[in-house]
């Protein structure tokens, strides 16, 4: 039952990112629609949107249930730049919502990782909701996102650094900071 309800939480949490950008999305649309301003081209963009993020949250759910059934996943070849800029594209609404300027250095070309491109992207949207919740306690002007993505040390290694301009790890965290669910949060 632990591990259903961690599993249930981590499904919960998956599906709560693309489902917001869909609703996100199709609010924008019908706004634009009601204002005369949606052509062609404008909706075709947005129905593009909706559906790459519809197949996320549904690779999302494919993904759990392989979970559930305790299957093994068989690891793929995983571009970190693809991943990095389906992160920001679900997040984008957010990042506009709290004035955060992201900002992105991609290296090109990068050997592709051996993995899961779901788990990883959602590795990924940790670290910048993490700082978008750090970033909250920052003067609007000063909220800045940096992803940074570079060759490792050593073959078909590979780095991506998510950097904010937030305050910090707080004092009382700092040693616990890798430990399985510590939080400051209070949700």
């Amino acid at each position: 039952l632990a591990l259903m309800g961690e599993i249930a939480g981590m499904a919960s949490h998956q599906l709560s990112q693309p489902v917001a950008a869909i609703s996100n999305y199709a609010g924008a649309a019908i706004q634009l629609q009601r204002s005369g301003r949606l052509d062609q081209d404008r909706l075709t963009e947005i129905l593009d949107h909706i559906n790459r993020l519809s197949e996320r949250a549904g690779r999302a759910l494919d993904n759990h249930r392989s979970l559930v059934r305790r299957r093994e996943t068989s690891p793929m070849g995983v571009d970190l730049n693809a991943v990095t800029r389906s992160c920001l594209e679900v997040l984008s609404d957010r990042l506009t919502r709290a004035g955060v300027r992201a900002e992105c250095d991609l290296a090109e070309p990068l050997p592709h990782l051996g993995g899961d491109p779901m788990e990883l992207e959602q590795l990924l949207m940790h670290l910048v909701v993490n700082a978008l919740d750090a970033l909250e306690q920052v003067p609007r002007e000063q909220r800045r996102l940096w992803i940074r993505t570079a060759r490792g040390a050593g073959v078909g290694r590979v780095l991506v650094e998510v950097r904010d301009s937030g305050r910090g790890v707080a004092p009382a965290l700092e040693g616990r900071l890798f430990d399985p669910w510590v939080t400051d949060k209070k949700d």
